[in-house]
């Protein structure tokens, strides 16, 4: 897990866009706007695993984790629908964002994260808190070695 949050963690603050970037922590739902960090901000929040045991030392799991997309709902009223409408459109594209920087991550012994779920905060508070949830099928290198070795016994032919 310690490899996907710094490659995740990485990748975001590469792409700027988000001001505060950590685990996530359940008081961090409870917060108001005046004791607020930089926004937006994005938390982690990895999910239990169950992990498939392979052999002694492989095993196979898929590493579920769910991105808190903490923004802030406009400031002011708004003048007209057009502005209100690039205020939806602004967080929508952080959506897009996020989504983009997870799926661009390459696992070295497992895939690329699958996006399973986005859900929008309707909620009249203060502050938008959207969740995106990803899975990372993830295998460990001594089960890929011994794939790989199992494959090259297959590959042998005996006279």
């Amino acid at each position: 897990m310690r490899t996907i949050y710094t490659s995740i963690r990485k990748a975001l603050k590469e792409q700027g866009d988000f001001k505060k970037i950590a685990l996530w922590r359940e008081d961090i739902a409870n917060i108001s706007k005046e004791q607020v960090f930089g926004l937006p901000a994005v938390f982690i929040e990895f999910l239990p695993i169950q992990w498939k045991q392979l052999s002694n030392q492989a095993k196979q799991g898929d590493i579920a984790l769910v991105l808190h997309l903490i923004s802030s709902r406009l400031d002011y009223t708004p003048i007209d629908d057009d502005d209100e409408f690039q205020s939806e459109l602004d967080r929508l594209e952080l959506h897009e964002k996020l989504e983009g920087v997870l799926t661009s991550i390459q696992r070295p012994n497992g895939g690329r994260a699958m996006l399973l779920e986005t859900n929008l905060d309707h909620s009249p508070s203060e502050l938008f808190h959207d969740t995106l949830s990803f899975v990372f099928p993830l295998v460990t290198a001594q089960a890929k070695k011994e794939t790989e070795q199992i494959v090259n016994l297959r590959d042998l032919s005996f006279h």
